[in-house]
């Protein structure tokens, strides 16, 4: 019995002390290789799990295809960072808790013409092999009927650099990658944000299945615990990976979500309010699993943090209510209201008719509900005897008149009832306390974005004013420009409107039209105003007034988006342009659109050295220069649309208004 024993022993201990295969793939944040050494934040999870469970690990590095060949093969052990799917639970099984949860994006070069998903029809898509976001992919180009060349790549690194090299369009990666490689120089933007939601877990091979009942002790020990390492390590890799090196202006938006403390500064500093860490603490005592704080976090993340606060309150709303639904099991309709005008109007509905949108009931009918989230029952009654009967009948129309149980919240900016978010469900249930913990975050979130946009108006009317105040300084200096700089950012923004740029884009290329030229201002007079041919020197003097805007937008620190596009915006398609000599999509985009609209209302002006030429000669001349100095996609489009913006007597009040 003895020998039974220490045999029993001497086999514990060697178990004990077994080493096992861990393959990585380069996946930043979640797991990559750092020269010889693996890092990352499922790295360092299976490096936590094996201390306290007596395991040694030796780290595979390789490309994700040829993983999941191994690891079917049981040539290793582990997978770090991987998505179920029935085909893969075929070959290998899965810890039970989710440790993460990511999203497939898609991205492409930041200078490229490439705004939305219709414009990825016939392009080239470069996808990871055996990448599971692959079918969200597809299910969403089926939905918008697009068809792409999809090109297949073995890792994420082989696609980006495609992508820089030209070989591809664009690429399919997931968020976190994405974001990391977005924040770190390059080059790229997002065109598709969201493509489905996958869980990932700690891959076994067939022969290591038995692993899984220790990787579900420890995780779910650890999820539970809001103090153990897991929560630290989350927030390491979280915040120093998604979140590195954020300019100004996300930071500003990233207030909005209020994941992180961010140090703000712009006209003053603003502190974010919600750290990572509170939201994940209170959540943890409600008992909300940790999957659903990954998703709600990202998800608020990408829907919010790249979001302009000029934009509209209805697709603000629609994001926020669509979010609310998705997290909120118990909802099965639901609307967000506002108090405007001394009106009770709905600025986002789902689930009901929307002739709710047309409503403008008088605001003492509205519930006015708190900063903290309450339950309603029976609303329905409360509407029947005090509502007046037309609204009743609107109601009804909606299908807004059956509501058994409503769970809802206040939003507020400087204790200013601004409106409410309310979900809704036809049937006799009750709303958990994790709901409503979350329904009062996504309130917080809606206040901070108006009380975002309120700081961002004060800046951009302060913006406005310095813009127009230095316009107004070059045209004294140079009255034939005089309404030369608010034409051509009235054709730019409506030219820009036809390329489906986003509002940033747009608010950021209508102020650089404005200010394209505002290095004239160092120009002698009588350079400006000479009638005759202009010598070499005089030539190389109107050239550096490039060098001299861009000079002087230093000085204004929200100005200084617009450097970019102003100096490149003599650049030519041929690379015959100044100051830089760039070519082709080296050139920003926005510089691109600058050019033609600068050039066509240049040649329509009068000018000390010619007349004005006709309509129908300054589209033969774009048309002539498409291709050498235009873009010629652009060109093409301008040509196009001209006859709807040839506009050359705008008024800067007429701009104001855009």
């Amino acid at each position: 019995r003895i020998i039974i024993l220490f045999i029993l022993l001497i086999s514990t201990s060697l178990f004990a002390s077994d080493l096992l295969l861990v393959g990585v793939y380069q996946n930043t944040p979640l797991n990559y290789m750092d020269g010889s050494t693996p890092k990352g934040f499922f790295v360092d999870l299976a490096k936590d799990w094996a201390l306290a469970s007596g395991y040694e690990l030796s780290f595979v590095y390789g490309e994700f295809p040829d993983l999941l060949e191994k690891i079917k093969n049981n040539e290793i052990d582990l997978l770090l960072n991987v998505a179920k799917s029935p085909e893969r639970e075929e070959f290998m099984a899965f810890n039970n808790t989710p440790l993460f949860t990511n999203h497939g994006v898609v991205i492409v070069k930041n200078t490229s013409n490439i705004v939305s998903i219709q414009q990825l029809s016939d392009k080239k898509i470069g996808v990871l092999v055996k990448d599971i976001h692959e079918t969200f992919l597809d299910k969403f180009l089926t939905t918008e009927n697009v068809i792409v060349k999809k090109v297949y790549y073995r890792s994420y690194e082989e696609i980006v650099n495609s992508i820089m090299a030209g070989n591809i369009d664009a690429g399919l990666l997931n968020y976190s990658l994405s974001t990391y490689y977005l924040n770190n120089g390059r080059g790229l933007k997002m065109v598709i944000e969201k493509l489905g939601s996958v869980d990932l877990y700690i891959g076994l091979s067939k022969k290591r299945q038995g692993l899984k009942a220790s990787l579900d002790n420890f995780f779910q020990k650890q999820l539970k615990d809001k103090e153990s390492t897991y929560y630290s390590v989350l927030e390491k890799w979280f915040g120093k990976y998604l979140m590195p090196s954020i300019n100004e202006e996300k930071a500003k938006r990233l207030l909005t979500v209020g994941i992180i403390i961010i140090g703000i500064s712009a006209l003053g500093a603003l502190t974010a309010v919600f750290s990572y860490r509170i939201i994940k603490s209170k959540l943890h005592k409600s008992e909300i699993h940790v999957e659903e704080l990954n998703k709600l976090l990202l998800d608020a993340v990408a829907t919010f943090a790249e979001m302009n606060p000029n934009v509209s309150d209805r697709i603000f709303f629609e994001k926020l209510l669509d979010l609310a639904l998705e997290f909120i099991p118990e909802a099965d309709s639901g609307c967000v209201s506002v108090i405007s005008d001394g009106f009770w109007k709905f600025r986002a509905v789902r689930g009901y008719d929307s002739s709710l949108y047309d409503l403008k009931i008088p605001a003492e009918y509205m519930i006015n509900a708190k900063e903290k989230a309450i339950v309603v029952k029976n609303i329905s009654d409360y509407n029947k005897k005090e509502l007046p009967e037309k609204y009743q009948k609107a109601f009804i129309k909606a299908g807004a008149l059956e509501i058994k149980v409503s769970l809802m919240v206040g939003y507020y900016v400087n204790g200013e009832y601004l409106g409410n978010i309310s979900l809704d469900t036809k049937k006799d249930t009750e709303f958990s306390e994790s709901s409503r913990i979350k329904l009062e975050y996504l309130g917080k979130i809606a206040s901070q974005f108006f009380r975002m946009r309120q700081v961002t108006e004060l800046e951009n009317q302060a913006k406005e004013e310095v813009i127009y105040a230095l316009v107004r300084a070059l045209e004294t200096g140079d009255p034939y420009t005089s309404g030369h700089s608010v034409r051509v950012a009235n054709y730019a923004i409506m030219l820009g409107k036809r390329l489906n740029l986003n509002e940033d884009e747009l608010n950021t290329l209508k102020w650089a039209a404005l200010l394209h030229d505002i290095g004239k201002i160092g120009v002698p007079r009588e350079i400006l105003l000479k009638t005759g041919k202009l010598n070499a020197y005089e030539l190389q003097i109107i050239r550096e007034h490039v060098k001299t805007g861009v000079d002087m937008l230093k000085n204004f620190r929200s100005l200084k988006k617009m450097i970019p596009i102003i100096a490149a915006h003599h650049e030519r398609w041929d690379g015959k342009g100044y100051p830089e000599g760039l070519k082709g999509e080296e050139i920003p985009l926005l510089s691109r659109i600058l050019s033609i609209v600068d050039a066509y209302d240049a040649m329509r002006s009068n000018r000390p050295y010619r007349a004005p030429i006709s309509f129908e000669e300054a589209l033969e001349e774009i048309i002539k220069n498409a291709g050498t100095q235009f873009d010629p996609q652009i060109a093409r489009i301008f040509v196009e649309y001209v006859h709807e913006i040839d506009l050359t007597h705008f008024k800067e009040d007429t701009l104001r208004k855009s």
